[in-house]
């Protein structure tokens, strides 16, 4: 792969159609649906392939339909909103970190960082890491709700756990 898998979920999104209803704005838990995923995932790939971010179109749109469910519809519609305005020569990832500043919390992720913080705290001593709530904001509910089952494993198996799940990373 010739960029990270953030930059690559930037571009991809760029021109393809989002989750959720658009009279809603967008379901913040919602993902792609498979047919969705599919003409993002093409759509972004010819633009990451002219742009230069990738090489093979055919492997950018294989790997992209195969994780394209876990991140949270609202992101790819505000990711795609904001990439509309970019040029090749811009960095999609200014995209993500705006993102990540102006879309709030989900349940499951306010859930979720309660329990990681909670676990942290409980593993201090042990030998365990706990876990980082800040690395997996752009995971949708369905993922968030794994990552949080991963809170019950022992506190030296929660990391490795963690990355079983959200394997983007």
């Amino acid at each position: 792969m010739t960029t990270s898998r953030a930059l690559l979920v930037s571009t991809l999104a760029l021109l393809g159609a989002c989750g959720g209803d658009e009279d809603d704005g967008g379901s913040s838990s919602g993902t792609l649906t498979p047919g969705e995923a599919e003409v993002v995932c093409e759509d972004g790939c010819t633009y990451a392939v002219e742009c230069g971010w990738e090489s093979s179109q055919a492997e950018c749109e294989a790997e992209c339909e195969g994780w394209a469910d876990d991140f949270r519809g609202d992101l790819i519609d505000y990711v795609v909103e904001c990439q509309a305005e970019l040029e090749c020569s811009d960095n999609p990832i200014i995209c993500w970190e705006q993102a990540e500043d102006d879309l709030p919390q989900t349940s499951a992720q306010e859930s979720f960082e309660q329990a990681c913080e909670d676990r942290t705290t409980d593993c201090v001593g042990e030998g365990g890491e706990g876990c980082d709530a800040d690395l997996y904001w752009a995971a949708s509910d369905e993922v968030m709700r794994d990552l949080e089952a991963c809170l019950e494993e022992p506190c030296t198996e929660i990391r490795a756990c963690m990355l079983d799940v959200w394997d983007l990373l």
